[in-house]
């Protein structure tokens, strides 16, 4: 009896074997909608704490009410900025302290 030591390769799509670049591929197309996903998020939250402030100052008071609105839906997009900035640079540190050293 003969035996073959080549292991068949296992077939991807269509029934071809994979090709090294579709690992690659599926990396890519994950980071890019990762990204697409972040920017989304990011528009979305500029929006509400831009617009809505925005939007309410011209229902109370017109032209001076826009305005006085998307300044302080301005302002409170820098806070929260700030904030998560520093939250997270906090839940770095913290988690840099609790791994031992190498």
């Amino acid at each position: 009896m003969s035996h073959d030591a080549r292991q068949a390769a296992p077939a991807g799509p269509g029934g071809q074997p994979p090709r090294p670049t579709d690992g690659l591929a599926r990396d890519m197309a994950r980071n890019v909608a990762e990204g697409v996903a972040e920017l989304v998020v990011r528009v979305l939250a500029f929006v509400v704490l831009v617009g809505v402030p925005a939007w309410l100052g011209y229902l109370v008071a017109d032209g001076v009410g826009l305005l006085v609105g998307a300044v302080l839906g301005l302002v409170a997009f820098g806070v929260l900025w700030v904030v998560l900035l520093v939250m997270g640079v906090r839940l770095l540190v913290a988690t840099l302290r609790r791994r031992p050293p190498a």
